[in-house]
């Protein structure tokens, strides 16, 4: 049987074969923000601060998108056949000053019969946010990098921020006993990120195992750029045995899927074929973790980008490598190297 695949950001294969074949895109990813109330020491954003910085510097343009210009995009994107809006982490999209503005953004989504999907480190998921949530069909992935809070403070670069509670026989941040309570244990709504490093790699399998076991999607990652490789990065070897350690677990829990070395643990493999991605400047890049630009959507149409980024796209070969480096991996892997020289 196929694992639990979070809805509205995960589709079947077939349906991604289709829309590649047809150049059409499934994600919206959209992002409104560039703040942060955590300091993860290898966010691929760094908070928000990166691809706001090197946004200015391909336009000059700090203003961010405004309402108005995100409905359009949505708009855009409907033309181009998106079941979903996928509002990511550049800044943190939950924060208690954007809550009015996230809200209007779901509820036009839903209002469109698309699925709203919002990444959230969940520091301010109260069980009223979390309810608000659930009841207008958002579906979450939260954060979790280890089970000790020490571990996970240091991984997220915040001392005391999150709130701690026992839920399932573990010491959990609150957002994920606040989402689980009041329904995300059911319908495939709620996933995990976890980033794999040298600090929790000896959890990993202990986290997947415990969120499998309570209903949680795990999404578990290798770091995305090449800059943060040496101070937090495991060995090859460490690599492979964590992704095949996976693979067989999962493998007796009668999941099929094919086995793979990518960027992602599991069955899960880089979406960025089928998602447009869009920064609060309104600058589309390649993938969500690499700052390759295509151009502006206040100066050009989402369907010209987009045939833009699938040429570009081809000719840096967006696939992964015998060691599951994807394309965007590879090319800020060479851009660190000669930076370093």
């Amino acid at each position: 049987m196929e694992p639990p695949k979070l809805k509205g950001y995960e589709y079947d294969s077939n349906i991604v074969g289709n829309y590649i074949q047809a150049g059409r895109i499934l994600i919206l990813y959209l992002a409104y923000n560039s703040q942060c109330n955590l300091s993860c020491p290898f966010c691929f954003s760094n908070g928000g601060k990166h691809f706001v910085r090197k946004s200015m510097k391909q336009t000059r343009n700090v203003k961010e998108l405004r309402f108005d210009d995100l409905i359009e995009i949505i708009d855009q994107g409907i033309e181009l056949g998106i079941k979903s809006v996928c509002f990511y982490g550049e800044g943190e999209p939950l924060l208690k000053s954007d809550l009015g503005l996230f809200f209007k953004l779901v509820d036009y989504v839903n209002k469109k019969n698309l699925i709203p999907v919002v990444f959230t480190n969940g520091v301010t998921m109260t069980p009223t946010i979390a309810k608000k949530l659930y009841n207008k069909n958002v579906s979450v992935v939260g954060k979790l990098y280890s089970f000790k809070p020490k571990v996970n403070e240091f991984l997220t670069g915040c001392h005391g921020i999150y709130e701690y509670k026992l839920f399932k026989g573990k010491r959990v941040p609150s957002h994920i006993p606040n989402l689980m309570n009041v329904g995300y244990n059911k319908g495939n709504r709620f996933a995990l990120f976890t980033v794999v490093t040298k600090y929790n790699y000896e959890e990993i399998e202990n986290i997947w195992k415990w969120e499998r076991s309570t209903g949680i999607i795990p999404y578990v990652d290798f770091l995305y750029t090449y800059r943060h490789q040496r101070r937090f990065g495991i060995s090859e070897s460490d690599r492979q045995r964590l992704c095949k350690s996976i693979y067989d677990y999962d493998k007796s829990l009668g999941f099929d899927y094919e086995y793979h070395l990518g960027s992602h643990i599991g069955h899960r493999i880089c979406n960025t074929r089928i998602a447009a991605v869009i920064g609060v400047n309104g600058e589309v890049r390649l993938c969500p973790a690499v700052d390759v630009y295509i151009g502006n959507v206040r100066k050009n149409q989402l369907a010209d980008l987009l045939i833009k980024r699938a040429n570009l796209a081809e000719k840096i070969r967006f696939k992964g490598d015998d060691k599951g480096k994807c394309g965007a991996y590879r090319l800020e892997e060479r851009r660190s190297q000669v930076s370093q020289k």
